[in-house]
């Protein structure tokens, strides 16, 4: 991956956050809570949606918003739709390396912003050991750092174990003073998206045995990051999340 391209992402990142001067965010996951998602909610506000979510924000009318994805196989059900998101922006990355590839970043034409992982301080300044080479994808996951949240994008970002995660860090950089959350309910069972997304869950997965195991970390992570600089992280969820502050939908 060349120099070029990731300085283009930057640009673009910048020229984005200039633009808005929005100061409240919806970072909107998949779960059953986005049912309950109207026009009247997110009119005038930094919208972003991760993963399938567009397709209920697309649902419910015309509204700007960013896609993000962080996993192939999302992006891929993306791609694969008819529909194909229409956002402002999109922001791509893949957890399996700390680059995603061009033909990823490229799928969205000059709206596309490529997503970098930032690996450990000892592989960070060893570059050549990040390179994403398809023999060191089992490594990448276990060299991220974990403690990371991103307060500048060219420093890349800590994907987590949920693309919320990232969603978060995202509206925290386009300058969001408060940030909430919808379809971020930790629950499992049959309920664990809102209608009208693909299931294709399998019955191994970790968080359907406890949504909570892969979610509370990375949230309470994020709070403690946002509340370190005077904002606020508020789950309009109604689920199983504990370790942020509440507020009703």
């Amino acid at each position: 991956m060349n120099n070029s391209l990731r300085e283009a992402w930057n640009a673009r990142f910048l020229t984005l956050r200039n633009q808005i001067r929005i100061k409240e965010a919806w970072v909107l996951g998949t779960g059953p809570s986005l049912n309950a998602l109207n026009l009247d909610a997110i009119r005038g506000k930094l919208v972003i949606a991760c993963n399938n979510a567009w397709l209920k924000v697309e649902e419910i009318g015309s509204v700007d918003y960013i896609y993000v994805v962080c996993d192939k196989h999302r992006l891929n059900e993306a791609l694969s739709n008819p529909r194909r998101p229409k956002a402002r922006a999109y922001m791509i990355g893949n957890h399996e390396r700390f680059i995603p590839t061009v033909k990823e970043c490229d799928a969205f034409g000059a709206k596309s912003i490529g997503l970098t992982q930032r690996p450990v301080r000892f592989i960070a300044r060893r570059s050549w050991l990040a390179r994403p080479f398809g023999r060191l994808r089992p490594f990448v996951a276990r060299t991220v750092d974990k403690e990371w949240f991103c307060h500048e994008f060219s420093d890349g970002f800590n994907f987590g174990r949920t693309v919320v995660y990232t969603g978060i860090q995202i509206a925290h950089l386009l300058g969001a003073q408060v940030v909430r959350l919808l379809g971020v309910d930790a629950r499992a069972s049959n309920g664990a998206y809102f209608s009208g997304m693909p299931r294709d869950l399998r019955s191994d997965e970790i968080w359907l045995r406890n949504p909570r195991i892969t979610l509370e970390p990375n949230l309470a992570l994020a709070r403690a990051h946002m509340e370190a600089v005077g904002k606020r992280l508020i789950d309009c969820s109604g689920g199983a999340i504990t370790s942020l502050e509440r507020d009703a939908f």
